[in-house]
């Protein structure tokens, strides 16, 4: 009998797309709304990605002197599965036997080189791979027009990122055989900024002359904790 490895580990990936696009409004109104959603299963035959993301923006007129608008952005993914094998497949040559008479996994189905199978992290729970992240952009604007010369654009602009990753290869696993390892990290950031232009423009005769105050306010919180551990009891 032969064997085809690549077979084993691999698959053809494949890429669903959903997308929704919303558009309306009026002369002093418009509203834009996309919003998508994918499933990437990806060439590893335990990979698989969901993202989701929502785009939105509304502009509106109050008046002759003021107007306002305001842009969301949000996407979400989780990626869960994902391994890397490079050179540990090339130990599964096409004599090699991957699973024994009873279908289980050869835990070193190639004894010439001695190495693992890589079909051990297909086990059940022997391999979790989770990386989960989130991604929020909100920018707020204000047009103010004082006079014919003296008007003020402010932008408000706030970026959050949430990523979290967890890990855990059983003792049992192609990624840690011999002993369970296991660890978790997260990150939160924070991106405040506030920008705010007072502009005088005025015309005299062929020349205008034009003069712009400017302020910018920003603020940065971040936060993370890395832990891990191994040879636990589960």
């Amino acid at each position: 009998n032969y064997y085809d490895w690549y077979d084993l580990v691999y698959r053809d990936g494949s890429i669903i797309s959903n997308t929704l696009s919303i558009n309306g409004g009026n002369e002093r109104t418009k509203v834009k709304i996309n919003l998508g959603y994918d499933i990437d299963k990806g060439y590893v035959k335990t990979n698989e990605t969901k993202s989701l993301y929502v785009a939105s923006s509304i502009d509106h007129r109050v008046n002759s002197w003021l107007s306002v608008g305001a842009v969301v952005r949000y996407k979400n993914r989780n990626n869960s599965g994902f391994a890397t094998y490079g050179q540990g497949l090339f130990y599964g040559t096409p004599v090699t036997r991957p699973y024994d008479e009873n279908g289980n996994v050869i835990e070193i189905p190639n004894t010439n080189e001695g190495a693992y199978n890589i079909l051990l992290n297909y086990q059940d729970g022997q391999y979790v791979n989770d990386n989960k992240s989130s991604r929020t952009n909100l920018l707020g604007y204000l047009d103010l027009k004082f006079t014919k010369d003296i008007s003020m654009h402010t932008n408000v602009g706030v970026n959050i990122t949430n990523t979290r990753t967890g890990y855990f290869y059983g003792a049992h696993s192609y990624s840690s055989y011999g002993k369970n390892r296991s660890g978790r990290s997260s990150s939160y950031d924070y991106h405040l900024t506030v920008n705010n232009t007072l502009t005088w423009s005025h015309r005299f005769g062929e020349h205008n002359v034009t003069a712009d105050f400017v302020q910018e306010i920003q603020k940065y919180e971040t936060d993370g904790l890395n832990a891990n551990g191994e040879n636990q009891d589960v």
